[in-house]
């Protein structure tokens, strides 16, 4: 009960997508919002050009938040778990 921790996530994603000739233009955007980090809007953009009937372009761009895992925020949790550290003496 003293190892532990209360977080909440919320998130949504809205995604656009726009047909020209032989062009497909994707464009997104997601928001995270999360109790300890607090809140972020991430962009995402896709170009895609229909070269032949089974040959495409694409180039793709976009941002992102990596969340910490609680390894990483809190370190180890005094346990036998040490993952894959060797000990000495074992």
């Amino acid at each position: 009960p003293r190892n532990t921790a209360a977080i909440q996530d919320t998130g949504g994603y809205a995604l656009g997508t726009i047909d020209l000739d032989k062009f497909r233009f994707n464009v997104g955007v997601r928001y995270d919002k999360n109790s300890n980090y607090g809140s972020t809007v991430n962009p995402r953009v896709t170009g895609i050009y229909k070269y032949s009937t089974n040959q495409a372009f694409k180039a793709t761009y976009g941002e992102a938040f990596q969340e910490p895992t609680p390894l990483q925020l809190y370190g180890d949790s005094g346990g036998a778990n040490y993952g894959s550290i060797a000990i000495a003496g074992s």
